[in-house]
């Protein structure tokens, strides 16, 4: 069995057209969220149950809580058994220590850094570049992740993405389809 574990809904990159509901680092809203004792209790019931996991999100690294329990999840699972779907926000050594235990990990890139997308953050691109860069330094297997909407789906992206993907050597490439869910939209 597999299972996507969204760790936290908060993101601090707030996404206007985000499909999973992500919320700010700064709201107020991050209600109905299980305690760290209440999720090492999940993590123990997957592990147990044989489940692999994705911790995704929201950014499942970014509070210490959710931190924690990914780091528990590479003491009582084998690497081939869990996965990590991250934003790369506040990138530092702890992190990539983590996710070379993990070993692999996926990150949103939607255009190329030079590129504008009303639908991101200033900076998202760029970020997530350096962070790749840096994932694949390690030596640790990463991908990036596009999703199909408005400001991604041309041909011109799609090949600029492919070629920068290459030339910075990552070695996959996922390409999902946009749904609108969360509080995804498009204006």
């Amino acid at each position: 069995m597999y299972a996507i574990w969204n760790l936290t809904n908060v993101c601090p990159w707030n996404c206007s057209f985000c499909c999973m509901s992500a919320i700010g680092a700064n709201s107020q809203n991050n209600i109905n969220v299980l305690t760290l004792n209440e999720k090492m209790k999940v993590l123990r019931i997957l592990a147990d149950n044989n489940v692999k996991i994705d911790f995704s999100g929201g950014d499942p690294l970014y509070y210490p809580d959710d931190f924690s329990v990914v780091e528990t999840a590479t003491k009582i699972l084998s690497p081939e058994m869990i996965d990590v779907s991250m934003t790369g926000v506040d990138f530092n050594s702890s992190k990539l220590a983590l996710i070379k235990k993990v070993g692999k990990v996926e990150i949103s890139i939607d255009n190329p850094p030079n590129a504008t997308n009303k639908y991101r953050p200033k900076g998202f691109n760029s970020s997530v570049i350096l962070i790749l860069e840096r994932i694949v330094k390690a030596g640790i297997f990463c991908s990036g992740v596009t999703t199909l909407y408005l400001e991604t789906a041309s041909k011109d992206n799609l090949k600029a993405l492919y070629n920068l993907l290459c030339a910075k050597k990552i070695p996959k490439w996922n390409i999902f389809r946009y749904y609108l869910a969360g509080k995804g939209f498009f204006s």
